[in-house]
């Protein structure tokens, strides 16, 4: 998937953006609108259906998945866990956030109680 695609599609809201990577690498920068499941984590949240990112994957039917990871294992991983659930219509942003980035698009971040959304370009 293109990082053109990708915004569409959160901005009509037609796919979810899943980020696997740890926690703490995410809250560092992510592409606004993601969600944060690590691996572990991923397995409990797709198991349960009174979570808010298994409302975002499957209310109305399932919905398409792009996996936003640093590396090819981590998109694996995740899109492995996704199969498992019936989740096949994947595709992943080839060098996640830093190809984000690199388009000139901004990213969240989230430290502590301070969020704030910083773009390209911006040493923060």
């Amino acid at each position: 998937m293109t990082v053109a695609e990708l915004a569409r599609g959160l901005e009509t809201r037609a796919l979810v953006a899943l980020d696997p990577r740890e926690a703490e690498v995410f809250a560092g920068a992510h592409i606004p609108g993601s969600w944060s499941a690590t691996p572990s984590v991923l397995v409990r949240r797709l198991r349960d259906s009174d979570d808010a990112l298994f409302a975002a994957l499957f209310s109305g039917g399932a919905r398409p998945v792009c996996v936003v990871a640093d590396t090819d294992e981590q998109a694996a991983a995740a899109t492995a866990l996704l199969a498992e659930v019936g989740l096949t219509d994947v595709a992943t942003l080839r060098d996640g956030v830093r190809a984000w980035r690199r388009s000139g698009r901004p990213v969240n971040r989230a430290f502590g109680p301070h969020r704030e959304t910083v773009t390209a370009g911006d040493p923060r």
